[in-house]
């Protein structure tokens, strides 16, 4: 069976218009999972890194193309989707197949694309091997050296910066940073892990604040995606031209309310890259599987747009059913493109914030980080609070709390803390309000405020509740007369709590009272540290949203500054959302992960029945962890920056390899470093073949030689056996054993005639057990070695002759193409039916093939189970390729290729990307339908 099955006979032409979807294939380099081992400057994370390491499992990626190559496929693709490729044409997908390592494509976009690229830590041995060798320095710089050339140059930066304002200095740091996240992922989340005390200020609040404010100036290179109010109806194929296959978490802004600075916006994507990041350093997910969305529906910032360099749609905000159809188109979108992924809704003005909450929470898995983070971190800070005054924590439902700002955030904090105090207590929400006061720009919030915002109703406080304060009191009023024991600002608005309110804070019914500033970025904090140490005496609980120095008080005394941001608790509400596959995220989840962030998220949802499990870890044994087996479980699998080789070892095994196109793969495998097991039916053939390989300048440490009869499962045991002892695992599988099933063409003519090619029972048996299940016992013997590789892939060769289109018999032709109800017993049943056929020698009057019928219907049913083991292991890339009409032994070695040109496409195939389509046929390198 040496190769003869790779020959094509040229039948019937490709091609044909059909639907296909594009498919976008980037990688990122693989990075393994770590414990959590954090430089001991995060010791501000404190509890949150100690009790809610939470991360998920980061696959081990193989090395695969840099650039955005498209490929087409005539599967899955719905009227919506369509629409992502009526601008393309179907045409050869060689972009992808023709992709050598020393390519542009493939050499310097491995220098330039920061997810991969090791800049000048390349080894010499993957410089050769990626083609690299001469377009970097030829000094090899270790990962720690670079590390450290970025530290110093970072402190040469902030050196030269002395003296300078704390606005250029900031944007100055947070630029040296971008550059190195634009050049080297990984070296950039090193540097910020280990540094994340120093750095979060500048990727995230308060520098990033000032970076939305001047993006369109700053922009150098797109990060994450933008769905416009002009994509409408697009969105559904505008999902798919995200590269990445395969997305864990999404954070979406609408730019409406960027912190306390209003409208910015498209230029509020920064918020979403920044959060990001955060989930990243402090939580540990994988950078290759998060997304930044902006969605641009406008602005009503006249100054943006007069701007012309402002990057948005220029038009006013979308509001009422307009804008609500973009987010819901958005987010059928991405749900169904990515089933799992969360979504964090980020600065939405809070009209928006409410309803997208309330309109999504219960049909998707998403949160708003605004309503429901700041309220988990706030309530954290005020339950804190209670402990630093010396009361059991039972007290809190006795703390008289007043919340300056009756935004998104400040209405979401007074929602979780009334439910807190309503479970603490037994009583009811309503009777839980009593302690809670609410002041919004136009001072007290009561009943007797008309027009006021549906959201703040249920906290206004009735004008009986209230002794000497009436609608509309101010601050300073309502400080002097309830003597709150906590002061939450959460306004927006700069210096609001001014000396005279801070003074006034000294009257407090608590002997420590406590001062939440936590407006963003710092020009928006309701009062410094300072101030609030200054005026409300020592004897206060300081908390910021942004962050604060500690404030020396003399005599060696320090007031200080808890910053109370929710980037303390959004990384572990989304890893552990993540983690424990939960379907929805509720306030139950929200509240119960104030105390132990992480782990609490995975565990509150094992309590809801809403965990699905992660990976290779169902919810039953989610729901057995215990506390401690639950953060091990996080821990085990953090992603972890850190460089790890491109280029793999890699095991193959192809079958009928003794000669032809068999040989050759072989041949061409192992000049790609690949470890390859050549097989034959005839082990002195076998023996041939690898002295051949040898003069040929094969290493014979890449090839090994295994006797395989495909048609004995005896053999095909052998063989797996053999490469479980000798291998890891197995990542490629060629089918290449085949036979013709006919009878010798005896005459000396050059050309053959098909017609005059015989065939008897017997031979049809043998070529159906040969080319059919010989490669499907073949699959299923090695699959499970297959299942081990991180980026299988099974070439199954066969022939334009078992197109659909060339199986003349009808109920044949709608059972093999039908691909949604197509199952192995159906192959089995047409196999059976065309031997009956055979052997009662009714094949034309059955319409079924006459000339090399066997060979035909063998392929025709090996293409139908590839498209099938496609559907069913959707990690397998199985695909059918047509060599061409190639000089072998079936054609009498008269076709038109050599056996070199149609092994070319085969190791294209074997050689695909990670991400790329599985279930295809390709007639070389054109893709072809069925």
């Amino acid at each position: 069976m040496g190769g003869g099955g790779a020959a094509d006979h040229g039948h019937g032409a490709h091609g044909g218009d059909f639907r296909s979807k594009v498919w976008s294939m980037t990688g990122g380099p693989y990075c393994r999972p770590k414990h959590w081992r954090r430089n001991t400057a995060i010791a501000m994370f404190g509890v949150f890194l100690i009790c809610v390491p939470l991360a998920m499992k980061s696959a081990e990626l193989e090395l695969r193309r840099c650039s955005a190559f498209e490929l087409f496929s005539d599967r899955f693709i719905s009227n919506v989707e369509a629409r992502a490729i009526r601008r393309n044409k179907f045409g050869p997908i060689a972009a992808v197949l023709d992709g050598d390592s020393r390519s542009v494509y493939g050499s310097q976009a491995r220098c330039r694309y920061p997810a991969r690229s090791m800049d000048t830590g390349f080894p010499l041995t993957e410089r050769d091997r990626l083609g690299l060798r001469g377009l970097l320095p030829p000094r090899v710089i270790s990962f720690e050296h670079q590390y450290e050339r970025f530290m110093n140059s970072y402190r040469s930066l902030e050196k030269n910066t002395r003296g300078q304002s704390d606005k250029f200095v900031s944007l100055a740091k947070w630029r040296i940073l971008n550059r190195l996240h634009d050049r080297n992922e990984t070296l950039y989340y090193r540097v910020l892990i280990d540094n994340i005390k120093e750095f979060a200020p500048i990727i995230y609040t308060p520098t990033v604040g000032l970076v939305c404010q001047n993006y369109s100036g700053l922009y150098r290179r797109p990060r994450g995606m933008y769905f416009s109010a002009k994509d409408k109806g697009e969105m559904m194929s505008m999902i798919y031209n995200w590269p990445a296959n395969q997305v864990d978490m999404i954070v979406l802004t609408d730019g409406s309310r960027i912190l306390g600075l209003g409208d910015l916006g498209v230029q509020g994507i920064g918020i979403p890259i920044g959060k990001l990041d955060m989930y990243v350093a402090a939580a540990g997910m994988n950078p290759q599987r998060i997304l930044p969305v902006m969605l641009d529906v406008g602005t009503n910032n006249q100054k943006l747009l007069e701007d012309p360099l402002y990057l948005g749609v220029r038009q006013p905000r979308l509001e009422g059913e307009e804008y609500l159809a973009v987010v819901d188109e958005f987010m059928e979108a991405v749900h169904a493109r990515w089933p799992k992924a969360i979504v964090q809704f980020e600065d939405f003005q809070m009209k928006w914030a409410f309803e997208t909450l309330y309109r999504y929470r219960r049909k998707f898995c998403m949160f708003n980080d605004d309503i429901q983070g700041t309220a988990g971190v706030a309530l954290a800070g005020l339950l804190g609070t209670v402990r630093a005054q010396g009361r059991p924590l039972s007290d809190f439902v006795n703390q008289k709390i007043v919340v300056v700002g009756a935004g998104s955030a400040g209405l979401g904090v007074l929602k979780m803390a009334v439910q807190a105090v309503s479970r603490m207590s037994g009583c009811s929400e309503t009777a839980a309000k009593s302690q809670f006061y609410l002041i919004d720009k136009n001072g007290l919030v009561t009943t007797e405020r008309s027009n006021l915002d549906p959201a703040a109703v249920p906290f206004a406080k009735h004008q009986s509740d209230l002794e000497g304060l009436a609608e509309g009191a101010s601050i300073i009023e309502v400080v002097k007369k309830i003597k709150p024991h906590v002061l939450v600002g959460l306004s927006g608005v700069g210096g609001i709590f001014n000396e005279e309110v801070l003074k006034a804070m000294r009257e407090s019914v608590s002997t420590k009272p406590a001062i939440f500033a936590m407006s963003n970025p710092t020009m928006n904090a309701e009062c410094t540290a300072t101030d609030a140490f200054n005026h409300a005496g020592e004897n206060i609980v300081f908390a910021s949203g942004s962050p604060f120095e500690n404030v020396n008080l003399g005599d060696g005394k320090f007031g200080h500054v808890n910053q109370a941001n929710n980037m303390y608790l959004f990384p572990g509400i989304g890893l552990g959302t993540l983690l424990s596959g939960a379907r929805l995220i509720t306030d139950g989840i929200i509240r119960n992960v104030t105390a132990e962030v992480g782990a609490a998220v995975l565990r509150a949802a094992v309590v809801e029945g809403l965990a699905e499990g992660h990976g290779d870890v169902g919810s039953k044994e989610l729901a057995h962890m215990s506390k401690e087996d639950t953060v091990g479980y996080v821990r085990e699998n953090m992603w972890f920056p850190e460089y790890s080789p491109l280029v793999h070892e890699k095991y193959a095994v192809v079958t009928g390899s003794n000669k032809g196109i068999g040989f050759e793969t072989v041949k061409e495998l192992a000049s790609n470093g690949i470890k390859v097991v050549l097989t034959a039916r005839d082990e002195s053939k076998g023996i041939e073949a690898i002295e051949k390989l040898k003069e040929c300048g094969v290493s014979d440490k890449l090839v090994v030689l295994h006797q395989l009869d495909v048609t004995d499962h005896a053999s095909i045991a052998s063989l797996a056996e053999f490469v479980k002892t000798q291998f890891p695992r197995l990542d490629i599988l060629v089918n290449n054993a085949g036979i013709s099933g006919v009878n010798p063409y005896e005459k000396d003519e050059p050309r053959f005639k098909w017609e005059e090619l015989t065939q008897t029972y017997e031979m049809a048996e043998k070529c159906i057990l040969t080319n059919y299940y010989g490669a499907k016992k073949t699959t299923e013997a090695f699959l499970p070695l297959l299942q081990l590789s991180n980026s299988p892939r099974v070439v199954n060769v066969s022939s334009e002759a078992g197109l659909i289109k060339n199986i003349s018999n009808k109920w044949a032709k709608e059972v093999l193409g039908d691909a949604e109800n197509l199952r192995e017993e159906k192959i089995d049943e047409v196999l059976k039916e065309f031997l009956k056929d055979f052997k009662e020698g009714i094949l034309e009057i059955k319409g079924w093939p006459i000339n090399m019928s066997a060979y035909r219907v063998s392929r025709a049913a090996m293409n139908s189970y590839t498209r099938f083991m496609a559907k069913k292991h959707q990690n397998l890339g199985i695909n059918c390729v047509c060599p061409g009409p190639c000089k072998t032994d079936i054609t009498r070695n008269t076709g038109t290729l050599s056996a070199t040109e149609g092994a070319a496409s085969v190791v294209r195939l074997a050689l695909l990307p990670d991400g790329s389509p599985s279930g295809l046929f390709f007639i070389r390198k054109e893709l072809s339908s069925f």
